[in-house]
C-alpha cells in the first residue's frame, strides 16, 4: 500500500511539473503573439506566429531534461530491490559452481542419494546445506577454508550457526562441502547465509510446507 501511494504521489509531482513549464511555453507563445498581432483594414485581426523561434524557444527549454532534474531534486530515488546471491560476491577468492538443500539424519545421505529440493515438510530431521565450489589450490598445496552456515527462521531470528573447516586437497579441482540445522520447523520462508574464507558468498532460502 505505502509502495502504492509512493508511486501515486511521484505520478501527481510529475504532472504538476509539466503544466507548470507547460504554463511557461505558453506565456511565451502569447508573447510572440501579441508581437505578431496586427490591424487589418476590415477590422479584422490576424494571428501571425513566428514558429522557427518557437521551436527554438522550446528547444531552449529542454523539457524532458528539466523535468528530470527537478524530478531528482524533489523525489526521492526508489530503492533497488534485492533478490537472494545466487552467486559469490564481488571479489570472492573462491567460485561457488552451486547451493543446494537436502534434508537427511544424523549422517548425511550419499552423494548418489540426496534428494536436492527447496521446499520441505515440518517433520524434517535436519535440513542440510551443499556448497559446490572449485579449489583454487588446485595442484598447489592442501587448504583450511573457514565455513559459516547461519539460519534464521521466517521471522529473521538466527536459529542455527554452524562453523566449519572445509579441507580440500591439492589433488582435488572441485569439492563439496556440507552442513545442516535441525529445528522445531514452522511453516515459511528459512534464509541461511553463508560465508565462505570470510566472503559472504550470499543468503539462500528453503521452504517448510
Amino acid at each position: 500500500m505505502d509502495n502504492n501511494r509512493a508511486a501515486i504521489t511521484r505520478e501527481l509531482i510529475v504532472i504538476l511539473l509539466v503544466v507548470v513549464l507547460l504554463i511557461a511555453a505558453g506565456g511565451l507563445l502569447v508573447r510572440n503573439v501579441v508581437v505578431g498581432l496586427r490591424s487589418l483594414d476590415e477590422g479584422q485581426i490576424a494571428w501571425e506566429l513566428d514558429s522557427g523561434e518557437l521551436e527554438k524557444t522550446l528547444r531552449d527549454i529542454n523539457l524532458e531534461k528539466t523535468l528530470r532534474d527537478l524530478a531528482g531534486k524533489i523525489l526521492p530515488a526508489q530503492q533497488a530491490k534485492t533478490a537472494p546471491a545466487a552467486s559469490p560476491a564481488a571479489g570472492s577468492k573462491h567460485e561457488i559452481t552451486a547451493v543446494r538443500f537436502f534434508e537427511g539424519g544424523q549422517t548425511p545421505p550419499a552423494l548418489n542419494q540426496r534428494a536436492y529440493a527447496g521446499q520441505f515438510s515440518a517433520k524434517a530431521r535436519i535440513i542440510y546445506t551443499e556448497i559446490a565450489y572449485k579449489n583454487k589450490n588446485y595442484k598447489i598445496a592442501d587448504a583450511t577454508i573457514p565455513v559459516v552456515f547461519r539460519y534464521l527462521a521466517p521471522d529473521g531470528r538466527q536459529i542455527a550457526e554452524l562453523q566449519k573447516n572445509a579441507q580440500p586437497k591439492k589433488d582435488w579441482a572441485s569439492a563439496i562441502f556440507t552442513a545442516g540445522a535441525s529445528s522445531s520447523w514452522q511453516q515459511g520462508r528459512y534464509t541461511v547465509k553463508i560465508y565462505f574464507d570470510g566472503d559472504h558468498i550470499g543468503d539462500y532460502n528453503f521452504t517448510i510446507q
